[in-house]
């Protein structure tokens, strides 16, 4: 299983996506963060064939708050100070 984090950048929109995939069988996940049109906090999934099917398998959004964001921060820090 390997996971790449990868940039897309947009610089006549000022704007870029920031988003995670990690293949596995034949399946990609892809965990993508970022701001919704409205300038909000957003987390988007989904999954799909490795083989190029156009149509996703499954996906998900899901609305961040500042506050969400926050402790979203905090835990993945004390997830990182348990794993060294």
């Amino acid at each position: 299983m390997t996971t790449e984090y990868i940039v897309e950048k947009y610089p006549e929109e000022d704007s870029f996506r920031e988003f995670w995939v990690t293949t596995e069988c034949g399946i990609r996940h892809t965990l993508e963060l970022g701001l919704d049109a409205d300038r909000m906090p957003i987390a988007v999934w989904s999954s799909d064939a490795v083989s190029g099917a156009k149509e996703w398998e499954t996906q998900g959004l899901m609305p961040i708050s500042p506050a969400h964001a926050r402790q979203m921060i905090g835990a993945l820090e004390r997830i990182l100070r348990e794993a060294e």
